[in-house]
C-alpha cells in the first residue's frame, strides 16, 4: 500500500515539475528571418496634431495649506479664516490659539419634497380571483404553573 502511495506521489510531482518547466527548453529558437520592407506603400510623414493640447491649471492648494487671510477670504466659497483665539477650557487653558484656514464644513442637501406614492399605478387584473382568507390563529394556552419546591 505505501509503495502505491509513493508511486503515485512521484508522478503527480514529476507532472507539477513538468508543467512549470514546460514554456522552458533546452532548445534554442531559430532566429527569425528579415522581413522585406513592403514596396506598394508610400513612405508618408507622421501626421502633425491638429492643436496642441493645454495642460491643466494645477487645482488650488488645500484651504489649510493657505496662511494668510487674504488668500483664505478670496476663496470664500470653500475656505474660512478662524480668528486667533484665547483657549479658555483643558491643559492648553491660557494659550493663543494661532489664527489658521480650514474647509467649510460640507452643507446638507435640502430634504427632497415628497414625491407621490407611485406616479403611474398598473391597472388592476379583472382576472385575478380573491384568494380566501384563513382563519385567524387560536390564542395560545396559558403556561401551566411551577411545580411547589419539595421540603
Amino acid at each position: 500500500m505505501k509503495i502505491n502511495r509513493w508511486g503515485i506521489g512521484a508522478g503527480v510531482a514529476a507532472l507539477v515539475l513538468a508543467l512549470g518547466m514546460g514554456p522552458v527548453s533546452a532548445q534554442q529558437k531559430a532566429p527569425d528571418a528579415p522581413k522585406a520592407p513592403a514596396a506598394t506603400k508610400p513612405a508618408t510623414p507622421p501626421a502633425k496634431p491638429a492643436a496642441p493640447v493645454a495642460k491643466k491649471a494645477p487645482p488650488p492648494p488645500a484651504c489649510n495649506a493657505i496662511k494668510d487671510k487674504a488668500g483664505c477670504e478670496a476663496r470664500n466659497s470653500d475656505c474660512d479664516w478662524i480668528a486667533e483665539a484665547v483657549i479658555e477650557k483643558g491643559a492648553r487653558k491660557g494659550q493663543k490659539q494661532a489664527a489658521y484656514c480650514r474647509k467649510l464644513p460640507a452643507k446638507k442637501a435640502a430634504p427632497a419634497a415628497k414625491a407621490p406614492a407611485k406616479a403611474a399605478a398598473p391597472a388592476p387584473k379583472a382576472a385575478a380571483p380573491a384568494a380566501p382568507k384563513a382563519a385567524p390563529a387560536a390564542p395560545k394556552p396559558a403556561p401551566a404553573p411551577a411545580p411547589a419546591p419539595k421540603n
